[in-house]
């Protein structure tokens, strides 16, 4: 038996039409988890590419210094247009965004780098344990700091 994909029926879909209506609402919660997903997915096979691809030639600070700063910029974008929706604020947001993720990617490398080195665990394996911590802070830190209209 084969099945295919046919897309005009997704379309149709009930799982369709509750992600559209997720970025179409006020549901900043739903839309953070599906951008969440997004943004880590992308940090994640970037961490590890760069590291894989890198190893021999930089330490793995430097690797994870890298791979930061171009996943930062990445989550700003996704979380101001799709998940936080604010309106100019630019520079303010994005230095929040920085200071915030700089917080947050500067504890994320201290325990990557602990659990690799001293732990002995795997990077790939360290890296995904920190995936559900790091989601968490930064919902919050975004929520109340970064896209906070009222500060």
């Amino acid at each position: 038996m084969s099945y295919k994909l046919d897309f005009a029926k997704l379309k149709k879909g009930i799982l369709y039409k509750r992600m559209i209506k997720c970025f179409n609402s006020d549901n900043k919660g739903l839309r953070f988890l599906f951008v969440g997903i997004f943004n880590a997915g992308f940090s994640y096979f970037l961490g590890l590419f760069l590291y894989y691809s890198l190893r021999s030639i930089f330490h793995l600070l430097l690797i994870l210094t890298i791979t930061y700063a171009i996943t930062i910029t990445c989550s700003f974008i996704t979380y101001k247009f799709f998940v936080f929706k604010t309106k100019g604020f630019w520079l303010r947001e994005y230095f929040r965004f920085y200071v915030l993720y700089g917080a947050i990617s500067f504890f994320s490398i201290l325990c990557l780098w602990f659990m690799v080195n001293f732990l002995l665990i795997k990077f790939w394996i360290a890296q995904s344990c920190l995936v559900l911590v790091v989601a968490f802070l930064s919902y919050i830190g975004n929520k109340e700091f970064t896209f906070n209209v009222k500060n």
